[in-house]
């Protein structure tokens, strides 16, 4: 005992003292090791797992922290690969006996006798095996065990131990073989993936499941109770089933994510719903294959917090994986013409340049331009004389807007969706005309979505995010549209009534709770858009085809907006989709005053007026009494201005009227326009080719004489219209009145 104290005394110095010696000698490969790289993994702002990023290399390395690899995994690993782990100091030399008989037994290395520690040097200062390769991982792993913690080392382990088809790492492993976390494995599982880095080419289970069958049971022997484990494996090709969710979304992040980033390893939180995505991707699906024989093969939807500008939901086509129809193309991002979609941003213009949303707009038959004419219409074909402005934005009709757009400028129109960063309209500005109000421009359903959130935003500009938000707090930015004209847009688009004239008293655009809408088909029906809004979301909706073909029968923006509505009811209902709770309200500014109005005039009602609607006008705003209703011998009657007249002379009552002095002067010829071209048709005798002359006039008793080029052709009567025959040559007609004359050429 004196000796064996006199030993200790010397020995348990000396060990102290050498491992402190490891301590503090440097260990440059450790430090180097635990730098590399680990692949980036990217997640739905739930945590759920979207995709793991591989390394330049194409190996998918993921660190999992010990903390959320389970017990009964760690165990499992242990065992199968160092049963003393916790009891010795990087070297079991019970291990490196049994290992030495066995091998000297049977002639030929069976048995490394590794430690996991020893294991984990090797990984960090690979050898080339041999006696002195050996020592010099024994050595190596009494140097880790003396710098990390056993809960350190076998961290480390486990997330670089190789498995063979490109992945290294428990939880890489995991998903290559089983396709879900190490978290999710059964315990035969956890077995089977113990067993594959012994030999990863002879314990594959998609190409040897036989021979891992065997060494899982095996394995499982060691463990009690002891008994046969149930494997189910596949003789098939290697097919690794990785997390690939939202991948349009995962592409256009990738673009953005920084160096650091993606060094750091750490993992990226998106602002991303994966359960509400994948919701709006399998209504997408069931919509297009419902409408298939229609030409409608792909969609594309977006939809962002309006508050913070996380992007909740992003889905660039129907399916990535579908090359018949070029799903990997990312519909949010193709530009395409929006139609009506773009009449919001151009009627906030109008309001801010002095307009109200009372004013009356002439919704008839009209040719605007001169050289280049431009007749719209209505897409029921049908026009409606004089109508607010307000109606005219929520029924989406199209003269009215063709006649703001004149009015405001299209040039200021178009640089205000620059101000909104529709940047696909870069380089193209001078090309654009009035055809802009109705959308003949092409962007992408990202601007529209992005812009659109500027009304419910009260006129402040989206700066949108992929990132997770730590709060809800409202993201400021540039201003684009003032108070009012963001506020009225929200209530225009948000109000049933005002868009019962094009829609009808019943739509798809009914909801519970308050919600703005516009809808949009491009030209030829190529393709429908839906763009709505609560002042907490934007939700945008495109469908189509990426390749240009013409979707058949029918305008169809009904589609996308049911489908925007059902998502917006998802969002602002209960997690059940319940939204019938109250929803918040549109903010109105303050500085505004509600007044009665003529639905007609848009003006102030009178007791003369058959009807009253309440309009939200600025404070300062003053607007006369309603000069179209009169009463006469106790009757009410109507009178519209002379801009109307071709339009009364469809009415079974009704007058026209200048509304102020030097208005318009009558007689007015409002088609053609003065400088048109007129292009025969040269499948067509020329005899049997007229172009109409359209004429208005105060006085439906006056007689007016034409003159063409000069000369007195003819008199005409009420309604004023004529048919003149074409014939090659420059032409000058002119009609004249008692006191004034007008003329085109």
């Amino acid at each position: 005992m004196r000796a064996l104290k006199k030993i200790l005394i010397i020995a348990l110095p000396s060990l102290l003292a050498v491992r402190l010696l490891l301590q503090v000698i440097p260990y440059p490969e450790l430090e180097e090791f635990r730098k590399r790289p680990y692949s980036l993994r990217i997640l739905d702002r739930n945590s759920n797992l979207l995709r793991v990023l591989p390394l330049d290399e194409g190996i998918r390395r993921e660190y999992g922290p010990l903390a959320e690899i389970p017990r009964l995994i760690q165990e499992i690993f242990i065992k199968s690969e160092d049963k003393r782990f916790y009891r010795h100091y990087g070297i079991d030399p019970a291990a490196l006996l049994r290992a030495s008989f066995l091998n000297l037994k049977n002639g030929y290395p069976v048995s490394g006798g590794s430690t996991i520690t020893m294991q984990l040097a090797r990984l960090i200062s690979p050898h080339r095996g041999g006696y002195r390769g050996k020592l010099y991982e024994m050595i190596n792993a009494v140097r880790l065990e003396a710098r990390l913690s056993k809960k350190e080392v076998l961290e480390l382990w486990l997330n670089s131990i190789p498995f063979g088809m490109q992945a290294v790492g428990i939880e890489s492993g995991s998903k290559t073989y089983f396709g879900r976390g190490v978290a999710e494995l059964s315990r035969a599982e956890a077995l089977a993936l113990a067993v594959i880095p012994r030999r990863p080419v002879k314990y594959n289970p998609f190409t040897n499941p036989d021979d891992l069958r065997q060494a899982v049971n095996r394995l499982a022997g060691r463990f009690r109770p002891a008994g046969r484990v149930e494997l189910r494996f596949q003789a098939v090709s290697p097919s690794p089933a990785w997390p690939f969710a939202a991948p349009h979304f995962v592409n256009y992040l990738k673009g953005d994510i920084g160096p650091s980033e993606m060094s750091a390893g750490d993992d990226i939180i998106t602002s991303l719903n994966l359960e509400l995505n994948n919701y709006i991707e399998e209504r997408i699906r069931y919509l297009l294959e419902r409408y298939k024989e229609n030409r409608l093969t792909n969609g594309a939807a977006l939809v962002v917090n309006n508050n913070t500008g996380e992007i909740i939901s992003y889905i660039g086509s129907r399916d990535f994986f579908d090359p018949e129809n070029s799903g990997q193309i990312d519909g949010v991002h193709v530009t395409n013409q929006p139609g009506s979609c773009l009449k919001p941003f151009l009627y906030g213009l109008a309001l801010d340049k002095g307009f109200l949303p009372n004013a009356i707009l002439p919704d008839i038959p009209t040719d605007f331009g001169s050289e280049n004419v431009y007749v719209p219409s209505n897409f029921n074909l049908r026009f409606n004389g004089p109508v607010r402005l307000r109606v005219a934005l929520a029924s989406s009709l199209n003269v009215p807007a063709v006649h703001l757009i004149t009015r405001v400028g299209v040039q200021n129109f178009v640089r205000k969706l620059l101000d909104l960063e529709f940047v696909s309209l870069i380089g193209h500005e001078e090309s654009l005309g009035s055809g802009l109000a109705l959308g003949n421009a092409e962007i992408s359903l990202f601007e529209l979505v992005r812009a659109f959130a500027s009304f419910p935003r009260g006129g402040i500009k989206l700066k949108t995010t992929w990132k997770r938000s730590e709060n809800d707090d409202f993201a400021g930015g540039e201003r684009v549209y003032s108070e009012y004209a963001a506020a009225l847009i929200s209530h225009i688009l948000s109000d049933n009534a005002s868009r019962a004239l094009g829609l009808g008293t019943r739509s798809d655009l009914d909801t519970p709770f308050p919600a703005m809408f516009k809808t949009g088909t491009s030209n030829q029906f190529g393709n429908i858009w839906a763009v709505g809004a609560t002042p907490e979301y934007t939700v945008g909706i495109w469908l189509g085809n990426f390749s240009g073909e013409t979707v058949i029968g029918r305008t169809g923006s009904s589609i996308p907006a049911r489908l925007a509505a059902e998502i917006l009811t998802r969002l602002t209902g209960d997690a059940s989709g319940d939204a019938t709770r109250k929803a918040e309200d549109f903010p109105l500014p303050g500085h505004i005053k509600r007044v009665v109005i003529c639905p007609l005039s848009g003006e102030l009602v009178t007791e003369a007026c058959s009807g009253a609607v309440y309009e939200y006008l600025p404070e300062e705003a003053s607007i006369p009494e309603c000069s179209y209703h009169y009463r006469d011998g106790g009757k009410i009657k109507v009178r519209y201005p002379a801009i109307f007249a071709s339009w009364v002379e469809r009415l079974e009552t009704g007058d026209i009227f200048a509304t102020s002095a030097g208005e318009m002067s009558l007689p007015k010829i409002v088609r053609p326009k003065d400088g048109a071209v007129i292009y025969l048709n040269p499948a067509l005798p020329i005899e049997d080719q007229a172009l109409k002359v359209e004429i208005i006039e105060r006085n439906k008793n006056s007689s007016l004489p034409v003159y063409v080029n000069g000369e007195y052709a003819l008199s005409l009567s009420f309604p004023y219209v004529w048919y003149f025959p074409l014939r090659r040559g420059e032409w000058t007609v002119e009609v004249r009145g008692r006191e004034n004359a007008d003329l085109v050429r």
